[in-house]
């Protein structure tokens, strides 16, 4: 009984991991393009001051490209918060599965030595055999 609900506990506890893993990949991959984004719009408003190469481009142009960022950049941001919220849900299961995990290995282990406990003394309390010295 013991071992099946350990089994189940470590189960849980590896999917969970798995999908902590999978959140903080999507957390670090939103805060990358944020990254991305923050550098293009550097470069947009250098172009506009006059610092960049690029000032071939009309204006109009540019600050419709800087709009268009300053969106997605709300979008992101928000979809960090998400992404935070859900992957301090996530470790918190994770962290509730370990705990669950580490108690079950311990009643299991505890029930396998109460278990080979009992088989010592029944051997020691069973009657000897008569053909035995």
């Amino acid at each position: 009984m013991t071992r099946i609900r350990l089994e189940k506990a470590q189960r849980l506890l590896k999917l969970n991991r798995e999908m902590q893993k999978l959140e903080e990949e999507k957390l670090v991959s939103a805060r990358g393009q944020q990254a991305e984004l923050r550098e293009e719009q550097d470069n947009l408003i250098d172009t506009l001051s006059g610092v960049s190469d690029m000032q071939a481009l009309p204006t109009p142009m540019v600050l419709q490209r800087l709009r268009k960022l300053e969106d997605r950049q709300r979008a992101l941001e928000t979809e960090i918060t998400a992404r935070s919220t859900s992957l301090r849900t996530v470790a918190t299961r994770a962290k509730f599965s370990e705990r669950l995990t580490k108690e079950y290995e311990l009643q299991h282990k505890r029930a396998v030595e109460e278990k080979a406990l009992h088989e010592v003394i029944e051997r020691v309390l069973r009657k000897s055999d008569a053909s035995l010295p």
